[in-house]
């Protein structure tokens, strides 16, 4: 056996630290099609009434009005766009997909407590660095690890108006 056929089968894990690793991401594959199953489902459950299309428009003017403010005058151009002009940028989506868009907005509201549980198992994958059990960089892992875990702890459970970003924040 050459040197690099050694190294690699010595980085193998063993046999039960590939069934605990299969088990593990089974169970991570499950919780997320679970995410996902919560996801359509409440995507596809819309509600009988229809979004009106002032308050979306709105809701878009206020986002490209926040966007706009953060441009250097130079990129804005010298006249800022016109309440028609930003109603404009809501005309490009198809009417029929305006309610999913809407009933995205309020998904996290729906799962964000299954989101967080299962998110947070991803420590488990730093775990797995560390003993050995995966041959993937600490430093990669754990910052992955850790800027999804901010975003899920960090920012939306202690902001939980971001949760229904673009729609529900002005950034002011």
């Amino acid at each position: 056996m050459t040197s690099a056929g050694a190294s690699k089968a010595s980085r193998a894990p063993s046999g039960p630290a590939t069934v605990y690793l299969i088990a593990y991401n089974f169970l991570s594959k499950c919780a997320w099609g679970y995410i996902l199953y919560l996801a359509v489902q409440h995507l596809l459950a819309l509600s009988p009434a229809p979004v009106a299309k002032s308050s979306a428009s709105a809701a878009v003017s206020s986002i490209v009005q926040t966007v706009l403010s953060y441009l250097p005058s130079t990129l804005r151009g010298e006249a800022p766009l016109s309440e028609q002009a930003k109603a404009k940028v809501w005309d490009h989506l198809p009417a029929s997909l305006l309610p999913y868009v809407m009933r995205a907005k309020t998904f996290y509201a729906v799962a964000g407590p299954e989101v967080a549980f299962v998110q947070s198992f991803a420590i488990l994958e730093v775990l797995h660095v560390v003993l050995g059990l995966v041959p993937s960089p600490l430093v990669t892992t754990a910052m992955q690890v850790a800027s999804r875990l901010w975003i899920v702890w960090g920012v939306v459970e202690r902001f939980p108006e971001v949760s229904a970003l673009p729609y529900s924040v002005t950034f002011r």
